[in-house]
């Protein structure tokens, strides 16, 4: 990223990364989601976040939550 020196940052947000998503094989924690928005803010970069996947619809509302939350926003 720094070589590249971007001015803002767009985030395409899969929250298909969910354990408990149906059709992924990934092992994300809703807890994990919070590391992603900070890791995100620690780049200190405008930023926008697009809704990109997640199937597993009782879990979006707080892994969303989550990564709002790691952003600290």
């Amino acid at each position: 990223m720094s070589d590249f020196a971007p001015q803002a940052l767009v985030v395409p947000l899969g929250l298909d990364m969910f354990e408990g998503d149906p059709i992924s094989g990934f092992k994300l924690r809703s807890l994990d989601y919070l590391q992603v928005g900070r890791a995100i803010s620690q780049l200190g970069l405008p930023t926008v976040l697009t809704l990109e996947g997640g199937y597993a619809a009782a879990d979006l509302g707080v892994n969303t939550v989550n990564v709002l939350e790691g952003l600290g926003r």
